[in-house]
């Protein structure tokens, strides 16, 4: 009898010790090689963790809300162009710049090299032999030598020209800016200057319709344009809640932790600070509600078990922070029943008519799952607005960044000169 309890106990040890060993292990590998962090309950490519928030150089919102280049940044870039620098970046001389932003240097410099070659490229350096110039020629001279202009876009300047040729207003984002082309003065809005027309762009990375239609109501009554192209990204154009562009309010803070949406799902969340810790706050497993929770944000596996918790929507596991209680039902009330979006697009399709431009709208797929997912995949997009599908392939995609590659920059712009040329 006595053997039997010692075995009894002997076996008890051996079944908690490989218990804790097996728990220590487990812990170990869902931190070291999954990388779960105990209390994180969701991780995003756009958000990270920081020990103190910086916030980035370059862009900011205007008395309009309209997110742009800052002076100071634009005046830095442009200096460093006509330096020719090949190196270090002036404004890249610390790790508080967004360099998506001041990096335009390097393009621009590479752009004025003999030896390169591209379709603009090519059309400064025939410009540079030309006896004399129209004020388009001047114009697109200048932007060689200063990439941003003084309204903040990556664009020949807003003046007036005087010239036959068409002026397009281009309206979007990070395609519009140039992503994934090698070079960005490669991209499609500088082939279409490269082809001949009179090209303004508006295209900052991030963007949404909202900011769309801020720049549409501020610049086409001044620009005139004779066509207007709303660039339509899938990714992240649609928008199912109402956001109103706000003076000085950016639709989103450049950051050391990723850019942090002001306004994610109708409501502005305040300042730098205060939305880097509301999308803390929004992964982080809220421990003072309850027991389990606190409980489970302990460690790895207790996350680990949180997470399966939640998903099988379990009582105990409750993921909105109590200062955030009402948060749910405030944006209920400003939730749209159809896209707002559609009716940003309209309203620019409407700024468009009164002043005279004829308007094209074209979507451009976004890449997941190995595969483009267009307007088939939103069915209830733009029931009363014509659009037109980009033709851009799978092939012609870089598929690291979800942009065009190079060839489909050139497609693409070939097919928005195809479009302007129809009408």
């Amino acid at each position: 009898m006595a053997e039997e309890k010692k075995s009894r106990y002997r076996n008890a040890l051996l079944f908690i010790g490989v218990t804790a060993i097996t728990l220590l292990l487990s812990e170990f590998v869902l931190r070291a090689f999954f990388g779960i962090v105990p209390g994180i309950h969701t991780y995003s490519e756009y958000f990270r963790y920081v020990d103190s928030l910086v916030e980035l150089k370059g862009l900011y919102a205007d008395t309009n809300g309209i997110l742009k280049v800052s002076p100071d940044i634009a005046r830095e870039i442009e200096l460093n162009v006509n330096k020719g620098l090949t190196g270090a970046a002036i404004v890249n001389n610390d790790d508080t710049h967004l360099t998506e932003v001041t990096d335009i240097y390097k393009d621009f410099v590479q752009l004025n090299d003999p030896t390169f070659k591209n379709a603009l490229s090519e059309m400064i350096r025939e410009l540079k032999k030309k006896p004399g110039l129209s004020s388009l020629d001047s114009l697109v001279l200048q932007y060689s030598r200063k990439p941003i202009n003084d309204d903040g876009f990556r664009s020949i300047s807003f003046a007036p020209v005087s010239t036959k040729k068409k002026k397009v207003l281009l309206l979007g984002d990070s395609f519009v800016w140039g992503h994934s082309a090698d070079n960005k003065t490669s991209s499609f809005a500088d082939i279409l200057l490269a082809r001949g027309y009179v090209v303004y762009n508006t295209g900052i990375s991030g963007t949404d319709p909202t900011q769309y239609l801020a720049v549409a109501k501020k610049y086409i009554p001044i620009l005139k344009p004779d066509f207007v192209v709303v660039n339509f990204f899938m990714g992240n154009d649609v928008m199912n809640f109402r956001r109103e562009a706000l003076p000085g309010v950016p639709v989103y803070y450049s950051t050391n932790a990723g850019r942090l949406f002001t306004c994610p799902e109708g409501l502005y969340l305040g300042t730098p600070q205060q939305v880097y810790q509301f999308n803390l706050d929004r992964y982080r497993i809220p421990n003072e509600k309850n027991g389990f929770n606190s409980f489970c944000s302990k460690s790895a596996l207790g996350t680990v078990l949180w997470m399966a918790a939640y998903k099988l929507k379990l009582k105990c596991a409750d993921a909105m922070p109590e200062k955030y209680g009402d948060y749910g039902q405030k944006i209920a009330k400003i939730q749209t029943e159809k896209p707002y979006s559609d009716t940003q697009i309209d309203s620019i399709q409407t700024i468009s008519k009164q002043n005279d431009a004829k308007f094209i709208l074209v979507t451009i797929p976004v890449f997941y799952n190995n595969k483009l997912h267009g307007v088939e995949s939103m069915p209830h997009l733009f029931y009363s607005l014509k659009y037109y599908p980009s033709p851009v392939p799978l092939k012609n995609y870089d598929l690291k960044g979800g942009h065009f590659n190079e060839v489909g920059h050139m497609q693409y712009a070939l097919f928005l000169d195809s479009l302007i040329k129809a009408m």
